[in-house]
C-alpha cells in the first residue's frame, strides 16, 4: 500500500526533475543559437529547404572554415527528441550541392574533417547581399 509520504516524495521528485528539464531545455536553447547562424540566411532563388538554408548559413557564417557533420546535425537536431542518423547529413549536402551547382556555387568535402563553403561561393553570396543592399 502506497503511503502519503510516498506521494508526497513523488511530488517532490516531480518537482525536481521539472526544474532539472527546463534548465536542460534552456541550455539546448542556447547551445543552438551559439551554433546557429543568425542574420542571414541564403537568397530564396536558389530553392533550399529549410534545412539546406540552414546548413548554407551555417558554412557561410564560418567562411573558410571546415564545420564537422556533427556540427551541422547538432544545429539542425540537438533539441529534437526524435533523431535521423547522422548520415543524413550526408543526403543533405548531396541534395544541396546540386542545387547549389546551378548557380555556381560549390560546397567542398574536406575529407574525414567536414564541409566548407569553398571561398569562390563565399565571394558568391557576398556579391549576392551587396546587390541586394544596393537596390
Amino acid at each position: 500500500m502506497i503511503e502519503v509520504d510516498d506521494f508526497v516524495l513523488l511530488r517532490e521528485e516531480i518537482s525536481q526533475l521539472k526544474i532539472l528539464l527546463k534548465e536542460k531545455e534552456e541550455l539546448i536553447i542556447q547551445l543552438k543559437e551559439s551554433l546557429l547562424p543568425s542574420g542571414w540566411l541564403p537568397p530564396i532563388e536558389l530553392g533550399l529547404t529549410t534545412h539546406e538554408a540552414v546548413i548554407v548559413a551555417c558554412l557561410y557564417k564560418n567562411k573558410g572554415v571546415c564545420i564537422t557533420k556533427e556540427h551541422i546535425f547538432n544545429v539542425l537536431y540537438a533539441d529534437k527528441l526524435d533523431q535521423p542518423e547522422i548520415r543524413i547529413i550526408d543526403v543533405y549536402i548531396c541534395k544541396l550541392r546540386r542545387k547549389l551547382a546551378t548557380y555556381g556555387l560549390e560546397v567542398q568535402t574536406v575529407w574525414g574533417r567536414g564541409y566548407l563553403l569553398t571561398h569562390e561561393s563565399a565571394k558568391i553570396f557576398d556579391d549576392w547581399d551587396n546587390s541586394l543592399e544596393s537596390t
